[in-house]
């Protein structure tokens, strides 16, 4: 290993166990499970493949931990896990995940929310209250915004969605508190699956951020109101989760949130701050930063590395455990990010896109040879059609199944044995 990125590469504690580097792969909604939300072999090998670039943990895309969050979802593709029929297709990723030394993490999301929309007027979308689903982003990256200007036709009028779908429903006591039971029983699934943890997705537009935002939640019962009360649907997440998963000692459960809503009315970075100590006194392992809402996007969906440094930072102040920044592009700002004290790791999104070996050329000390993400937003503007995520700068995304090199390698046998007898230590 160079001396040059060090850092990057010493082992840090995550609850109970240890990653042997600095390095993980961030969530990212690929649109690779079709046609009905199960596990495929596309997303055994795009996994296997950064398994086998070198990050110490791998964090998947959305999975859908509700049935209801099934019948709204935001894009096609979208990966489902409110039952046991869910479970063979992660295992197998796991299995081939942990062949690399490699830890993952599944990050859980109980609903889209505002954020996911119908299809018909029977499966009008939910949230905290009766919010309008955005037609367009207000605060858009400038070379996404450029793309979708060129469109001859709608996303929406191409779906057939109607425009009665485009306002959410406001969510009952009785349906908060049931997504909660079902998404408890979701984190156990997690833990028979093989997954080494999971982490609660509240942030950047999804269901549990809506509640946070005063500006999206206007209930005027215990969900609503001051933050005390907005924040009591994530808290009881919290709650429901850990409680649900101590049987698996060794289980890590952490949280993303969004630092900053980043618009008129909506939840603050000193909010965010408050939100992100009460998740860790209820036993967050640790905090990954995100940034903006569906109609911020360039907050969380930045065109130019490196935006959330400061954000990450303010969780920082008041986090006694790891805190993890996304956004980073090249080796020498992760290196810097970590000695100046503004993260603990870093996740790499866009950047594992262009190269699923970025951690193995930096450790190698190649870091000139890793091939760059140069913002150009096809990726995402392929998600706004439902399609496949393609990359312009590494033609065999979406097709790793097609490369040898990215089959399932063999299993050993501590990986055959159950893994909640694994994790209770019997």
């Amino acid at each position: 290993m160079k001396e040059q990125f060090k850092k990057l590469f010493e082992p840090i504690k995550m609850g109970r166990i240890e990653l042997k580097n600095r390095l993980a792969m961030a969530p990212m909604n690929m649109a690779f499970a079709y046609p009905n939300g199960y596990a495929n072999d596309e997303q055994l090998a795009w996994y296997t493949a950064r398994a086998k670039g070198g990050v110490s943990v791998i964090i998947t895309e959305a999975l859908m931990g509700t049935k209801m969050a099934s019948k709204y979802p935001a894009s096609g593709g979208c990966s489902f896990f409110f039952d046991e029929t869910y479970m063979a297709g992660w295992a197998n990723i796991c299995d081939a995940v942990h062949a690399y030394e490699t830890k993952i993490f599944a990050q859980l999301a109980v609903n889209y929310g505002r954020a996911g929309r119908g299809r018909t007027t029977d499966t009008i979308g939910i949230g905290p209250s009766p919010s309008p689903v955005p037609l367009a982003d207000p605060v858009m990256p400038q070379t996404l915004s450029k793309l979708i200007s060129k469109d001859v036709i709608a996303p929406m009028d191409l779906f057939g969605i109607p425009p009665a779908c485009m306002i959410p429903r406001q969510l009952t006591i009785e349906e908060i508190l049931n997504e909660e039971a079902e998404y408890a029983r979701a984190a156990q699934r997690c833990v028979v699956a093989g997954f080494d943890g999971l982490e609660v997705h509240a942030c950047h537009g999804y269901l549990p951020f809506q509640f946070l935002s005063p500006r999206l939640n206007k209930r005027t019962d215990l969900y609503g109101g001051d933050l005390e009360n907005r924040m009591r649907f994530l808290c009881e997440l919290m709650t429901v989760t850990k409680k649900a998963v101590s049987f698996a000692k060794d289980f890590v459960v952490g949280v993303r949130l969004s630092a900053d809503e980043h618009f008129p009315g909506g939840h603050t970075a000193e909010e965010a701050k408050i939100v992100a100590k009460r998740c860790i006194d209820l036993g967050a392992d640790y905090v990954h930063v995100s940034s903006g809402c569906a109609e911020a996007r360039k907050w969380f969906t930045p065109e130019e590395a490196g935006t959330m440094r400061e954000e990450s930072k303010g969780f920082k102040s008041v986090s006694k455990v790891p805190v993890i920044c996304p956004n980073i592009h090249a080796p020498a700002m992760a290196q810097e990010t970590l000695e100046k004290g503004q993260a603990d790791m870093i996740s790499l999104g866009r950047a594992l896109i262009a190269d699923p070996e970025w951690p193995n050329k930096a450790k190698e000390g190649r870091a000139e040879e890793i091939v760059k993400c140069r913002f150009d937003f096809h990726c995402f503007y392929r998600l706004r059609w439902a399609l496949p995520v393609r990359c312009i700068m590494n033609p065999n995304v979406g097709r790793e199944r097609f490369i040898p090199e990215y089959g399932a390698p063999k299993v050993t046998v501590q990986q055959i044995v159950r893994p909640t007898l694994r994790k209770t230590g019997e």
